[in-house]
């Protein structure tokens, strides 16, 4: 139930930066205990500094917008939603580090992030440990959410995944440019691109 319900909040979180209305149905419940606090903590795990925050800004300016949305409609039955933002300086290892951080010192509901795959792979094991849900808006990589063909339980993306990617951009190159030969241009040490 407290997957279910962490999950439902970071959704309608990432749903309302998109431009859906905001809000939902769901309660805030920690360790199977109803919360008498009056507001459900959504944890942020993004890359506010270092080589990708540019992505990790983008993504915490749109959930703030959603939540500043939803708490202005009287948030989620009633309760407003606290974001707790953590700045992973776009370090897979400093992500692992939050996100222990924010399901054992913060006790959030919910995840949303990082914003990149190396850094959503890299908290798997602590948000998994904890029963913590977690959605990254745009971890690509095909292994975020498939592990030797066992689906885990708590990550979830919102955005396709590489190897989805990579065959819509072939079939549109062959289908609607009639190519039949191409040259790919990659770099070799991003992730993002061998995934493609």
């Amino acid at each position: 139930m407290k997957k279910l319900m962490g999950m439902l909040f970071a959704s309608a979180i990432l749903l309302s930066a998109c431009g859906a209305p905001g809000g939902g149905g769901a309660t805030n419940e920690k360790e199977g205990k109803k919360s008498d606090s009056d507001t459900i903590k959504i944890g942020l795990n993004l890359e506010l500094s270092g080589a990708v925050a540019a992505y990790g800004n983008q993504e915490k300016e749109g959930a703030e917008l959603a939540v500043e949305e939803i708490n202005a409609k009287g948030g989620i039955n009633g309760k407003k939603i606290e974001l707790v933002i953590k700045d992973n300086k776009s370090d897979t290892a400093e992500a692992a580090a939050v996100a222990a951080n924010l399901t054992t010192k913060e006790n959030v509901v919910a995840i949303i992030g990082p914003a990149t795959s190396g850094a959503s792979k890299a908290q798997i094991p602590n948000v998994t440990k904890a029963k913590v849900p977690v959605i990254t808006p745009s971890g690509t990589d095909d292994a975020i959410t498939v592990v030797n063909d066992a689906v885990q339980e708590f990550i979830f993306r919102a955005c396709f995944q590489d190897s989805f990617q990579g065959v819509i951009l072939a079939n549109y190159a062959m289908n609607n440019l009639d190519a039949k030969k191409a040259v790919v241009i990659g770099d070799v040490s991003s992730d993002y691109a061998k995934g493609l």
